[in-house]
């Protein structure tokens, strides 16, 4: 019990930990794209224009430009000819509400899957950069949009360093053998079965080769017994 304490504060346990607290604080930022997208979707969708950040661009602009083509923005928000743009009835609204959604959905099913399968991280990653380039092309890069800007540069970074550190984590040793109680406790690497295996069968040969040897022995010495050798007596003389 007092091994597996000391194995808990090792230094490879602690890095274990730290690997496994940034792969978490990805996931954890993933869902909250997810959620503030999602919610940003819905408030559009109702008539409120507050806007959360931690939230996927490309998403919100389909659901901006439904609202916008099926004039579903009060009326002062059609100056300027914008008025024709309007070339959907309202009820045509759902659907592109739902392609928003839908795109919200493959976040959340690569953030469901990521957490025993890390490559669905990558993929997300991979569909955020997307949103991201996608984001410049719509909006470009202007004082209104540095905000965002700084907020897609931060998710990008924190699904980087997840990445990171599961393959990090992967690299770590599997356990850590602690030998001796209190004080001094010496943390080794484990040695692989496949070596100590030769040595220990090399002693029991030996241990065997004497044992054989020891009881070998007396029965020689049975089936040898000493030759006695006979004594002549002398002739008496008359």
């Amino acid at each position: 019990m007092a091994n597996n304490i000391m194995n808990n504060f090792s230094p490879v346990a602690a890095q274990r930990r730290a690997y496994e607290t940034k792969y978490t604080n990805a996931r954890v930022n993933l869902l909250l794209v997810v959620a503030f997208t999602a919610i940003n979707i819905i408030l559009l969708a109702t008539g409120s224009f507050t806007y959360f950040l931690f939230s996927a661009s490309i998403p919100y602009f389909i659901a901006d430009m439904g609202m916008l083509l099926c004039g579903k923005y009060p009326p002062e928000a059609y100056v300027d000819g914008l008025e024709e743009m309007i070339v959907f009835e309202p009820s045509v609204f759902p659907i592109f509400a739902v392609i928003a959604l839908l795109i919200v959905s493959v976040y959340l099913v690569f953030w469901f899957f990521s957490k025993k399968k890390p490559g669905f991280l990558m993929a997300a990653l991979i569909l955020f950069v997307i949103d991201t380039v996608g984001m410049f092309a719509l909006y470009g890069i202007s004082l209104d949009s540095i905000v965002d800007i700084l907020f897609h540069g931060y998710v990008i970074w924190s699904l980087v360093s997840g990445i990171k550190a599961h393959n990090a984590l992967l690299a770590l040793p599997t356990e850590e053998v602690v030998y001796g109680e209190g004080e001094g406790f010496v943390n080794v690497d484990p040695v692989a079965p496949a070596e100590t295996a030769p040595a220990e069968e090399t002693v029991t040969e030996e241990a065997d080769a004497e044992t054989q040897t020891e009881e070998a022995a007396p029965e020689v010495a049975e089936e040898a017994p000493a030759e006695e050798t006979p004594i002549e007596e002398a002739p008496t003389e008359e």
